[in-house]
């Protein structure tokens, strides 16, 4: 049995229901990651909007999942524009492009079998913009569904690419959205408690060890289904949650099977008590 690091966050525990998380906002009515789906999320009843950042070339932290911006925007528009930023692999990332340039793209809804009447009217937001927008609805406009939460909606940030983009930009993710943070008294769990829950995590394990040496926030490590089985004890010893490819929890098998030997073993040994 492997003990799990306890979080002095009150809002990182909810004996009452599971917190719900707006994975990219409400992706499935909005392009993700944009200010429409996030606001759709905290009106939907969210507890916390899950959010991606990504750096630009002068070191602006953006909401953005993919590294390039071929999926999600319409940046095939601009080809022509920024012929000389398309890589080898035929896509233009954001690491290449400024604030300013990335300023003139929308979104677009990541999959075919989406709508399009939505694409092209949502500007790519920065993490102050979003942080900016939940303060003022939370404050001027607070929603009446999912009012049974003690806490303000909150955000669950996610650290993309984080070695990558040090090591292209020599850009440390972790110092800057801390130093963001700071700026709106977010970086603390005592100021987060009444003003905005935040939750950190990544897949990073460099993101999430630079980040605890700046803040207490509490830390989540990420991993998918094919790196196979991690080093429990160590996640356990230094991050206060895990954020397992679904596969992990539940494949075409449970159905039939019951739990996956994952969660036989190691889910319910380590947070027995919060998994059922």
């Amino acid at each position: 049995m492997v003990d799990a690091k306890m979080s002095e966050a009150p809002y990182f525990y909810n004996t009452e229901r599971p917190l719900v998380v707006a994975h990219r906002g409400a992706l499935g009515h909005f392009p993700e990651e944009s200010l429409a789906s996030f606001v759709d999320a905290y009106y939907g009843g969210a507890d916390f909007i899950e959010m991606d950042l990504q750096v630009t070339s002068d070191g602006y932290l953006i909401c953005q999942h993919d590294p390039d911006l071929n999926e999600t925007t319409n940046i095939l528009e601009y080809a022509n524009r920024f012929s000389d930023r398309e890589r080898d692999d035929g896509k233009y990332y954001v690491s290449d492009f400024s604030l300013t340039e990335i300023r003139l793209l929308k979104r677009l809804a990541r999959s075919d079998k989406r709508s399009p009447v939505l694409n092209d009217k949502f500007e790519v937001l920065t993490l102050e913009e979003i942080i900016e927008w939940v303060i003022m609805l939370n404050k001027d406009y607070p929603r009446e569904l999912g009012n049974d939460s003690n806490y303000p909606v909150g955000l669950y940030i996610e650290l993309k690419d984080y070695a990558n983009n040090l090591n292209y930009l020599g850009v440390d993710m972790a110092e800057k959205m801390d130093s963001i943070l700071a700026h709106y008294g977010l970086n603390t769990v005592s100021d987060c408690t009444d003003k905005m829950p935040i939750i950190v995590q990544s897949f990073e394990t460099t993101a999430l060890d630079k980040y605890a040496t700046l803040s207490d926030l509490p830390l989540i490590i990420l991993y998918n289904y094919h790196s196979g089985m991690p080093d429990w004890e160590l996640f356990g010893q230094k991050y206060h949650g895990v954020g397992p490819d679904s596969q992990w929890v539940m494949n075409p098998t449970s159905i039939t099977l019951g739990p996956t030997d994952w969660v036989k073993k190691f889910v319910r040994n380590t947070y027995s008590n919060f998994i059922a």
